[in-house]
This record gives C-alpha cells, structure tokens and sequence, in this order.
C-alpha cells in the first residue's frame, strides 16, 4: 500500500508482505495496523506500508486454515481449566509411611530423612522418589 491509501476498515481482511501472515484488522493508530489471525491467536502490528488487501482465493484459504485449526483443537478435546476440580468420589491417597529402615542402617536413615523433608514441604514428587529408593536400597542390600 502506498502511504497516500486510506487505513483499512476493522474486520477488513489483509495480508502483511513481509510477515507473510493474513489477519483480521482490529485497529489502526499512527500508521501501525493492529492484526489477528483469522482463526485467532495473538495479535501483531504492522506498518500500513506493508500490507495489502486479501484476494477472494487467499481469503478462501485463510478461511479453510482457521476451520482446521478449529476442528484440529476441537478433536483434542477441551483443555483443563484453572478451576477444575477432581470428583467429589476421588479417592487418592499416598501411602501412609515409607518402608521401616534396617536398624543401624545410615543409607534407610538417609532416605527416611529426604521422605519426611519432601512431605513436610509438600514436595510429593520428591516424597515418592525417596520410598522408592529407599524399597530398591532394602532389597538389593537388606533382603
């Protein structure tokens, strides 16, 4: 577009040459055009001096790729949201204790301490890594 053409209309379709990107106008200020993507997504500002009007063809298939990124996202099934809840029925729970140390045994103590530190502070993950190498410890050197 040559600086002299008049802004696009919001909800005009244009193409940006040089991020070769068709979006949707939603404004224009001081010579930047405000674009998204036709099937949405995050918008991007370019200079009106880099765009030009759609053609029917490339509006056909700017159309064509948000429908399939519509239908793609929608076969994945919807995301989880913020506010999901487990139901009320879940019933999950870790187990009460770690395995019981061998008596005399600062490799068992070791493990036990990083398994009560991980569960005070929350850490599940860590809790869980500690009774399993505290069970392969008991088996490979106590059993």
């Amino acid at each position: 577009m040559s600086p002299k053409t008049k802004p696009p209309r919001v909800g005009a379709l244009m193409r940006d040459t040089k991020q070769d990107r068709v979006g949707v106008v939603t404004g224009v200020l001081a010579g930047l055009v405000r674009l998204r993507p036709v099937g949405g997504g995050v918008e991007w500002d370019a200079p009106l001096s880099d765009l030009e009007p759609v053609t029917a063809q490339a509006e056909s298939h700017a159309q064509l790729r948000a429908r399939l990124a519509q239908m793609n996202a929608a076969s994945r099934g919807p995301a989880v949201s913020a506010s999901w809840q487990p139901p009320s029925d879940f019933s999950y729970s870790l187990p009460p204790r770690p395995p019981d140390p061998f008596p005399g045994c600062a490799v068992c103590l070791g493990h036990l301490a990083r398994h009560r530190t991980a569960r005070g502070s929350g850490d599940q993950s860590a809790a869980v890594d500690a009774r399993v190498l505290m069970r392969r410890h008991l088996e490979r050197h106590h059993c």
